[in-house]
């Protein structure tokens, strides 16, 4: 029980038992942390503060996208970006050391005037491979038509990992992207 300076005060119990009847032994951080963290285990009984869903970015641009290649989707701006890990010359997000985990991952591309059975198509890639389960593919049905594609997934990912995303049309000639954006973070 820990009292407070002028009136009041503040008490941490043990439950009933632990598992096992063990003695359980928590390990406090050195500061109070900043404001929106967590405290988390290590398993141990080492607590540190953590920021939940870190890291996590949010980039857009636009584009000359190629014909009948895949080319990298390369979103030149950042709305956010918590761990710096998200590469704005390469469109290549890394994942920090220690920041392991399950990700979730989106990525659309905009591309105007699009021919009668033209065909765009949005991929992600991990370390430079593709997710199979993360592919969409598109067809025209008119001239004219501005396209959308859109991907998402969940993916287990280890620490310098990578993923980018990638698209692909037949329009013929390069065509400037309206829009496109690719964003992520890690859940767990």
């Amino acid at each position: 029980k820990l009292n407070g300076s002028s009136s009041g005060s503040v008490s941490i119990d043990a439950p009933a038992s632990t598992t096992g009847g063990a003695a359980v032994t928590l390990t406090l951080p050195v500061n109070d942390g900043d404001a929106g963290q967590v405290l988390q285990t290590d398993g141990s009984g080492n607590l540190t503060w953590v920021t939940p869903n870190t890291p996590n970015f949010s980039s857009y641009g636009t584009q000359s996208a190629g014909n009948a290649a895949w080319g990298d989707i390369i979103c030149g701006t950042e709305y956010f970006d918590t761990d710096s890990a998200y590469n704005t010359s390469t469109g290549v997000f890394t994942v920090p050391a220690g920041k392991g985990g399950t990700y979730y991952f989106e990525a659309m591309i905009q591309v105007p005037n699009m021919g009668d059975t033209k065909s765009l198509s949005i991929s992600l890639q991990k370390n430079g491979s593709n997710i199979t389960a993360a592919m969409n593919h598109w067809y025209s049905s008119a001239a004219g038509l501005t396209m959308n594609a859109t991907v998402t997934t969940l993916i287990n990912l280890a620490a310098t990992d990578t993923v980018k995303s990638q698209y692909w049309h037949n329009q013929g000639g390069s065509q400037t992207t309206l829009r496109q954006y690719f964003l992520g973070w890690r859940i767990t």
